[in-house]
């Protein structure tokens, strides 16, 4: 495991994760302005909350397969984050995991999406189409509040 605040407003800007790590604790590396790239292993179950809160350079991401929740604010203002990919294994979006990404453009969601937290979404510029599964059972009061360039909305 790699405890909170382990990187906190450090200045690294490329992490290479161990093979066999499990869990990322909460604010892992919060506000790492400077990291572009990490790859995230795919024995990893758990990222926590705030993980990677204000990466402002960190423009790609792949969630691994084993991955259920996307806590609150994990990526909140990655402002760089233009691409994710979302497992199947996933079945919540916490409040404010995506909160003011504003250069996410498109995201796919799986159909085992059921929970979008309360402003999951929002703030998120550049959005500009989403598919919310069937799955969804509960969408969070402002999950896409103030997306401005929303057009698009297959249920």
């Amino acid at each position: 495991m790699w405890r909170g605040w382990a990187f906190f407003a450090t200045l690294v800007s490329s992490i290479r994760l161990p093979n066999l790590l499990e869990n990322i604790d909460e604010c892992a590396f919060e506000s790492c302005e400077h990291l572009r790239e990490i790859n995230l292993p795919k024995t990893l179950k758990g990222i926590g909350s705030a993980a990677f809160k204000y990466c402002q350079c960190l423009s790609k991401i792949t969630i691994p397969p084993f991955i259920v929740t996307i806590e609150v604010e994990t990526f909140r203002e990655c402002t760089s984050l233009s691409k994710i990919i979302i497992p199947a294994s996933v079945k919540h979006i916490d409040e404010c995991a995506f909160f003011a990404c504003k250069n996410l453009a498109s995201i796919m969601l799986p159909n085992t999406i059921r929970t979008i937290g309360i402003g999951a979404f929002q703030s998120c510029k550049s959005l500009q189409s989403i598919q919310i599964p069937q799955s969804t059972t509960c969408l969070g009061d402002f999950s896409f509040y103030s997306c401005d360039s929303l057009q698009i909305v297959y249920v």
